[in-house]
């Protein structure tokens, strides 16, 4: 539990202790919610929880399996963003590889299967910038984040985007829309002097003066 059932305690209780004015209407990604208003740190947190998603989805899957010789893969239930801004941002906002958390020193006694042999099976669900994780994270082989890491082989790193739990953006309510166009939201981060920022820039003006407003 306090690699990930503590962790989601902890952030919906500073919610819930919250002045009104900077409480969220919404819990931590446990199920789809539109925020009445931004509520600074949280809402920001909230950005940043595909972690919570995506195993919710792992630990519903039909694949699971009890005996670890039939695994193909090790589900790492470590909320390691989460984690790092708890332990971080409380204590230095921007500091980065989550130098205040003991959890990233404490976890891999809990791994019994993980090895050299089987690091690689073993996928760390991390929904935070390589640059902000530990490094021990970081240098996993089987990692998920929501920005690209340097130096990846194929097949060893999982990007995911940042967490849209608004209800009125979810699939199913464009299923059932009778609009045919959905707007997206294209992301990119570099300074303004970024040649690739640029050249993305350029393509994205190209499809709108293509498809129009």
């Amino acid at each position: 539990p306090a690699f990930n059932a503590d962790l989601l305690r902890e952030i919906q209780r500073i919610n819930a202790a919250a002045p009104q004015a900077t409480r969220s209407s919404c819990d931590y990604a446990a199920t789809a919610c539109t925020e009445k208003g931004w509520t600074f740190w949280y809402s920001t947190v909230r950005q940043l929880a595909v972690e919570v998603v995506v195993l919710q989805k792992l630990l519903g899957s039909h694949l699971l399996v009890d005996d670890p010789q039939e695994a193909d893969l090790f589900v790492v239930p470590y909320f390691h963003a989460l984690d790092c801004r708890l332990m971080t941002w409380r204590t230095h906002q921007w500091a980065t590889r989550c130098r205040y958390s003991d959890r990233a020193y404490e976890l891999w006694s809990l791994l019994p299967h993980y090895s050299l042999a089987t690091a690689s099976r073993h996928i760390f669900l991390t929904s935070t910038e390589p640059h902000n994780m530990h490094l021990s994270m970081v240098g996993q082989p089987l990692l998920m984040s929501v920005g690209p890491r340097f130096g990846d082989e194929i097949g060893g790193h999982i990007l995911v985007p940042f967490l849209v739990t608004d209800e009125e953006l979810q699939p199913l309510q464009w299923r059932e829309s009778e609009e045919a166009d959905r707007p997206f939201e294209f992301l990119f981060v570099g300074s303004s002097g970024n040649i690739w920022r640029r050249l993305m820039v350029e393509q994205l003006e190209r499809y709108r003066a293509a498809v129009g407003p």
